[in-house]
């Protein structure tokens, strides 16, 4: 895993974002403003601490791991995932995703951001090539329409669930929102899953839609800061 002061020069940018490098011991801190301390994308920049320690893991497609070693960060966020995705986009991991890396490599570090739900279906259904993913957001298409599994619902729990007609609601209080049918809290392989069919919007991102029946939707695992992700 190559720390900064094994690298030089030090990288300038990542799958085309531009890297500014900050050093940390230089900038005050009140409390309540740790951010400041903290690997960052700030518009089309990304920002990141030159703490010599600190490790920078390149995964392929544009993307780094970055583990920022500066003490005061460690009781915060440490572990940045970041780079060029449909746009410039930094979030926060959790040390699982860290370990999946160190063992796995960079293949097992992007399976350990798959929700366990998204894997049972692609593992289990047969359904060619049916996830797909905005940002920090994965569905995968079921066999299923919303009739059948109505009647799973009634069969399996002997009661109706309801489905909702949303416009622009809020996904897990992201910034990515949704527009169309919604259903809450569904049993699916031992999982209860938010169901959607329509379009999933966000910032930055190309419209998804999902289309065709309902889908599970689940947001990526070992995310240290779901609610405000990239």
């Amino acid at each position: 895993m190559p720390h900064l002061y094994e690298l030089r020069p030090l990288p300038t940018e990542v799958g085309g974002v531009p890297i500014v490098w900050f050093d940390s011991s230089k900038v005050e801190v009140r409390k309540g403003d740790e951010l400041k301390l903290l690997a960052r994308r700030e518009k089309g920049n990304l920002h990141l601490p030159i703490d010599p320690e600190s490790v920078f893991i390149p995964l392929g497609d544009g993307k780094i791991l970055f583990i920022n070693d500066d003490y005061r960060a460690r009781h915060h966020r440490r572990y940045s995932f970041c780079g060029m995705d449909e746009s410039p986009f930094h979030v926060f991991v959790e040390e699982k995703a860290v370990d999946a890396c160190k063992i796995g490599g960079p293949e097992g570090f992007f399976e350990s951001l798959v929700p366990q739900i998204i894997k049972e279906l692609r593992d289990r259904l047969d359904i060619a090539d049916s996830y797909v993913r905005q940002g920090d957001w994965f569905a995968n298409r079921l066999p299923f329409s919303w009739e059948e599994i109505k009647q799973f619902m009634r069969l399996g729990r002997g009661k109706e669930f309801g489905i909702e007609e949303v416009k622009k609601g809020s996904l897990g209080g992201t910034r990515h929102h949704f527009t169309g049918r919604l259903a809450r809290e569904v049993p699916i392989f031992g999982w209860d899953c938010l169901l959607l069919e329509g379009v999933v919007s966000a910032p930055d991102h190309s419209d998804l839609v999902l289309s065709g029946g309902p889908h599970a939707v689940a947001q990526t695992a070992n995310l240290a800061d779901p609610e405000n992700a990239d």
